[in-house]
């Protein structure tokens, strides 16, 4: 099969943010839009996301090495099934520093697939600082900050210091919005195409 895969990775240093709110509405939508997707619960211990999908979702613990290959093996098939990635706020850091051991990006790029963050920021100093090691870690892929509503952000909060473009996502509606401009620069037209 042709064309370009995505990735959705739904991440926050934080508990009880909204990521699995986020995971479950990405996996809603393919599935709205007739399409398949394939999910992933990285919390082997509460997995969320797969109490409330069921059998449609992947539990994988990457703290393990087994877990880590069924993770990153998943993701890196050239099918054009969207992903979808839960990824829990226990093995954050240590997810990042796999995929940049790896050049997973890198290899993403091999099977034309592309990798989009859903970085669930709460205005907390620790999401700061994470959205920021990532933009340095990372710095060309699609990082895309969802505020979620009824977040409390308020002047002076940690939040004022992320770059303006990064605060285009203000709901998880624009944060689609935002994937689907990105698909469309990347040459795809059909809505269905999304992520």
């Amino acid at each position: 099969m042709t064309g370009r895969g995505f990735v959705h990775i739904v991440c926050s240093p934080r508990p009880r943010v909204g990521k699995t709110l986020v995971a479950r509405l990405l996996v809603e939508y393919f599935r709205a839009n007739g399409r398949p997707c394939v999910a992933f619960d990285t919390n082997p211990n509460e997995p969320m996301l797969a109490d409330v999908l069921g059998e449609d979702v992947t539990i994988t613990d990457i703290r393990t090495v087994q877990g880590q290959v069924a993770l990153i093996d998943g993701l890196l098939l050239s099918d054009r099934v969207p992903k979808v990635v839960d990824l829990w706020q226990r093995v954050h850091d240590q997810f990042f520093n796999l995929i940049q051991e790896i050049g997973f990006i890198e290899e993403a790029a091999k099977h034309t697939i592309t990798p989009l963050l859903f970085f669930i920021d709460d205005g907390d100093m620790v999401s700061l600082e994470a959205h920021a090691k990532i933009r340095e870690r990372f710095p060309d892929i699609c990082l895309v900050t969802v505020f979620l509503p009824g977040m409390l952000l308020q002047p002076g909060s940690a939040t004022d210091s992320i770059p303006m473009a990064d605060k285009a996502a203000t709901s998880f509606g624009h944060a689609v919005q935002i994937c689907l401009s990105v698909q469309k620069s990347e040459g795809l037209s059909e809505p269905g195409d999304l992520v």
